[in-house]
């Protein structure tokens, strides 16, 4: 083997890795892009259905500590 077939191969491996971050990117981007929609999806038949959830309640209002500790 000479220096060029050399250079060849371990550019064609640096290549082979670069494909293959490519299609996992690709592949977690479809995960992604399908969990959307089925987000999206639930939301609306949420929205579809307002009137027969509880409303959320207000928070209660928050009253302060008493301090039980003071620093001398």
């Amino acid at each position: 083997m000479n220096v060029e077939e050399v250079a060849r191969e371990e550019k064609l491996a640096e290549l082979e890795i670069v494909r293959q971050s490519l299609e996992d990117k690709n592949r977690r981007i479809w995960e992604l892009a399908k969990r959307v929609e089925l987000l999206e999806e639930l939301l609306n038949r949420l929205a579809a259905q307002q009137g027969r959830l509880p409303q959320p309640q207000p928070l209660p209002a928050i009253r302060e500590v008493p301090k039980r500790w003071a620093v001398r």
